[in-house]
């Protein structure tokens, strides 16, 4: 993971951004430790910066500053180490518990259609499936609208859903409406999947669907498993591309 400080030209802010490499097989709470230690490492260190007043902050030294980084990833351990702790407490729906019991597929969507997945239970899901021994693998695969050049890609763009603007960073030829264009029209698939041996379940969205963007369906997610007569591989393959065609049940996501 790595963090880009980006400026806003139309204001005194900045964009904070965060990037989080894919990775595969892994021990889904050292994962999910590692993802909140970074997050609260960049939010602590800038706090810790912003209440030293000017002229103190002129005069410290390379051991002030190193104090000051090891108090800050104290902090940042022992918040992370609290989150975690906090997840675990959280009730997962019998239906969601379920799927790890060897269910058939026609099961599977009978369970999906009475829970609503919310970010906290779907973390809390994802540390519980890391106690019966599975791991967690994240993909994720984007694809530009056809005939994109990807050179003229800006390498930040944003658009506020609020009034429609946008913001983009100023190494690129294309006007905003073409990069709003870009933003509205770019596909992104998130794939997030649990393994234990030949047993998998796997989870994906897609930005228009988490948003209730998609069909006119409510935001959600997509859920199969080995359960449903595909491998592994042929499940991820599909969902490489951006017409993939693969049986899914909706998992309705509130993120409020």
């Amino acid at each position: 993971m790595y963090e880009r400080r980006i400026a806003d030209p139309d204001s005194n802010g900045a964009f904070n951004i965060i990037h989080g490499d894919d990775f595969e097989f892994v021990n889904p709470e050292q994962k999910l430790l590692e993802q909140f230690l970074f997050v609260n490492m960049g939010q602590l260190r800038q706090q810790a910066y912003m209440h030293i007043p000017p002229a103190m902050a002129d005069r410290m030294t390379p051991d002030d500053e190193k104090r000051l980084m090891i108090q800050v990833l104290k902090q940042a351990n022992e918040e992370a180490a609290a989150e975690i702790n906090r997840l675990k407490l959280i009730k997962i729906p019998d239906e969601l518990t379920a799927i790890f019991t060897g269910l058939r597929k026609k099961d599977e969507e009978k369970l999906f259609r009475k829970v609503t997945l919310t970010p906290e239970v779907f973390m809390s899901l994802i540390l519980h499936a890391g106690t019966l021994g599975y791991t967690y693998s994240l993909y994720t695969y984007a694809q530009n609208p056809t005939g994109t050049d990807g050179d003229a890609i800006p390498r930040f763009a944003y658009k506020d859903e609020t009034d429609n603007s946008v913001f983009t960073t100023d190494d690129t030829s294309i006007s905003k409406g073409q990069v709003k264009a870009l933003i509205e029209q770019r596909s992104t698939t998130v794939v997030k999947m649990l393994d234990k041996r030949a047993t998998w379940h796997c989870f994906f969205l897609t930005f228009k669907g988490i948003a209730g963007k998609e069909k006119d369906h409510a935001p959600h997610m997509h859920y199969l498993s080995s359960s449903w007569g595909l491998t592994r591989e042929q499940a991820l393959s599909q969902l490489q591309s951006k017409n993939y065609s693969i049986p899914s049940a909706h998992v309705w996501y509130d993120n409020h």
